[in-house]
């Protein structure tokens, strides 16, 4: 495990021999946000990439995946599948959630919850970042829609195609629950699939409500901007829970 400041100015020899600052290897590495960690084989190749917090349970099974070098046979979605744990959630509702199964040529800005019943972060996610006011306002720029991914039953993609939440899931490749897919224009424009807290989860969903990912090459630098936004605008920034 090695630990590197994104920001940092510190020299690293990598892998490939080349000299890089800890800044420059994070740009190397395609690291805009943290916690991100990347998990490297004996060549230096990335074969999984985790974005975010998870809790213990689901980082384990992270570490399990690569440690056996399941990343050669499947997916990191495909293997969380089989990894059944016992049922520690029942699924919510909320009054921002709509209940649609067709979404079928939908261009305006599109919110897809997954979550199961083996999802040991989802009561958090809902009574912390999902009751939060500021996050609800945000939730009405979008068609916000919560699946069960171990749900079979039919459903039409936005592509137009017949599938189901839990063939969709593991289309998409999420592998963490709860893990929400933001759409716009038709197409996949971010995601959240990790351990999130209400401000950094609404400011995600102004980045895409807003389409502000045509102004910023990424989240990162969205984020940076919208700080010094929102203190030159007198507001205090809160990143706790």
């Amino acid at each position: 495990m090695i630990g590197v400041n994104i920001r940092g100015a510190n020299e690293v020899v990598w892998i490939d021999g080349k000299s890089y600052s800890e800044r420059s290897l994070a740009g190397h590495l395609k690291v805009y946000a943290t916690p991100t960690i990347v998990f490297l084989d004996p060549d230096g190749g990335s074969v999984l990439r985790l974005n975010g917090y998870r809790d213990p349970r689901a980082f384990g099974h992270a570490l399990r995946y690569v440690q056996s070098q399941q990343y050669r046979k499947e997916s990191l979605a495909s293997y969380m599948e089989k990894q059944k744990d016992r049922s520690v959630y029942q699924l919510r509702d909320h009054p921002q959630f709509a209940k649609t199964t067709n979404f079928k040529g939908y261009v305006k800005p599109l919110a897809v919850l997954f979550e199961n019943k083996e999802c040991g972060d989802c009561a958090r996610f809902h009574e912390r970042v999902l009751n939060h006011p500021d996050v609800q306002l945000e939730m009405k720029k979008f068609l916000f829609v919560r699946l069960d991914s171990d749900s079979t039953a039919s459903l039409v993609d936005l592509a137009g195609s017949t599938t189901n939440s839990k063939q969709w899931a593991k289309t998409l490749g999420v592998s963490y629950r709860p893990g929400v897919v933001l759409f716009n224009e038709g197409k996949e424009i971010a995601r959240v699939d990790g351990h999130f807290y209400h401000f950094h989860f609404r400011e995600m969903l102004r980045f895409v409500s807003g389409e502000y990912y045509k102004r910023y090459d990424s989240v990162s630098q969205y984020n940076a901007a919208r700080r010094e936004e929102l203190l030159q605008q007198g507001k205090n920034i809160d990143y706790a829970e």
